[in-house]
């Protein structure tokens, strides 16, 4: 003990040293694992689709064509027999993940659901609505990354009219 006592008064500026680039040396390795462990949840994802065509579906509905498309329920169900005919069809996995900002009455979460390009609260019919982020899923999206619910539940119904 003695020893050590007297090495650490000769080499302060060397300890030191040492001991900044342990700890720069051990969170390098740390931050290495996690990303690590981060691609290979993202890796076994994509062998689901391993040596299978993947198409992304888009439109063209922008600013007044998407608000004209919506206001008529015919748009509504257009999408919806879409949807249904897509995940009917056996020849193909319909897989849909989308990233959906929703308002919730007297939010009391953690800012951590909040997404950023979305803050604040906005007031429709006097009550006050925090736009918390939320992710809509149909059920090949949970089957296929082994998904689990921790707290809450999934909607029963098939179809959800707001």
């Amino acid at each position: 003990m003695k020893t050590l006592q007297v090495l650490w008064k000769q080499n302060r500026f060397l300890n030191l040293l040492y001991i900044l680039v342990c700890i720069g040396f051990f969170s390098l390795i740390y931050v290495l694992i996690i990303n690590l462990n981060h691609a290979n949840i993202e890796s076994k994802t994509a062998r689901n689709f391993e040596g299978k065509n993947i198409y992304q579906i888009s439109d063209n509905l922008m600013g007044e064509r998407e608000s004209d498309f919506f206001l008529e329920d015919r748009g509504y169900n257009l999408l919806f027999n879409f949807s249904k005919s897509l995940s009917t069809y056996s020849g193909l996995i319909y897989y849909s993940a989308k990233l959906q900002p929703m308002g919730v009455e007297n939010f009391q979460g953690t800012q951590q659901f909040v997404p950023y390009y979305k803050r604040g609260q906005s007031n429709l019919s006097n009550k006050k609505y925090t736009m918390v982020l939320t992710i809509q899923a149909n059920q090949n999206v949970f089957e296929l990354n082994n998904l689990k619910v921790h707290r809450g539940r999934l909607f029963k119904k098939k179809r959800i009219y707001v």
